[in-house]
């Protein structure tokens, strides 16, 4: 067995006392390309909920799970967090030892997503306030509140349910081990950022005439349409995609479409966009492009007033 400490601090890289173990059961039997795919995609979340924890610090940290050994039962695997990257010079002012720090930071923030994510007692909404001011009080209580931090609520809840997402999509069960206790995964915790923001979602309906940049009459796929920008548009008006199928409203290059028109903006808590939607209502109707095209673009709607 390779010594894995010796390897990577060749390498730079410094591995803390941070193990924790990871067991997949698997039913007999089963196919083993699946059982495979799961730990993988199980391993991907928890990198990407490491990499959410950590940018609540700083976006020059960087994190690696790593493999430290393999023991007989199910799929029962030891992990690190292998920190490869820190920005040592500035940590270094404001936390003693920055490298253990972070550490302990990515194994407790591990453990409070799964005390948050499975209790039975409270909803979604609940369990995500319940993990967001959980890590928050994290940082407060250590040395790492001296250097500065800003949790990113969006970010922290994508990170966590990228780990969720993997548990959902298994047919097998997953848990997780720290130290002498081992928690089941229940799969339970589903975030949907347009349900937690929907106070900050933005929705504009109006009338408006789109210059039609690319048209997709295959499937339910977006159309490109040109407002003051190109967007990806889903047509929602299925008698006119049905009409347009059936040849009885035939479009041409440079036409435009007379539609009620519908942006969808949702912010984080700070006020940040995290995504943008949008979506033709209805059509009333094609507009023949004019014989001199005319480049002023001030009758265009701000999508983003």
């Amino acid at each position: 067995m390779i010594e894995l400490n010796n390897f990577y601090l060749r390498d730079g890289v410094i591995l803390e006392d941070n193990e924790y173990k990871i067991i997949l059961d698997f039913k007999k039997n089963s196919d083993a390309k699946k059982v495979f795919e799961s730990m993988f995609e199980f391993m991907v979340g928890i990198d990407n909920y490491n990499k959410a924890l950590l940018e609540t610090i700083s976006d020059e940290i960087v994190v690696s799970s790593f493999l430290v050994d393999i023991e007989h039962g199910s799929i029962l695997s030891t992990v690190r967090d292998a920190i490869k990257k820190l920005p040592d010079d500035k940590l270094k002012a404001y936390v003693t030892n920055p490298m253990a720090v972070v550490g302990d930071f990515l194994v407790l923030g591990k453990k409070k997503l799964i005390e948050a994510a499975e209790r039975e007692d409270l909803t979604q909404k609940q369990k995500e306030d319940k993990l967001y001011t959980d890590i928050n009080e994290i940082i407060k209580k250590s040395e790492l509140a001296n250097y500065g931090f800003k949790v990113k609520k969006d970010k922290l809840l994508k990170g966590a349910n990228d780990v969720y997402n993997a548990v959902r999509s298994s047919e097998n069960t997953f848990k997780v081990k720290f130290d002498n206790e081992t928690h089941t995964l229940s799969g339970k915790f589903k975030y949907d950022y347009e349900e937690t923001f929907k106070e900050n979602t933005k929705i504009n309906i109006f009338r408006a005439s789109l210059i039609i940049k690319k048209p997709t009459l295959f499937g339910n796929a977006k159309w490109e349409l040109i407002l003051d920008r190109s967007l990806d548009v889903e047509i929602l008006d299925n008698n006119w995609i049905e009409s347009l199928r059936n040849r009885e409203s035939p479009i041409y290059a440079g036409d435009m479409l007379d539609c009620e028109f519908k942006s969808v903006i949702i912010f984080n808590n700070d006020l940040e966009v995290i995504d943008r939607k949008y979506y033709v209502l209805k059509v009333y109707g094609i507009i023949a492009p004019p014989e001199e095209k005319n480049t002023d673009s001030g009758g265009f709607f701000n999508l983003d007033e």
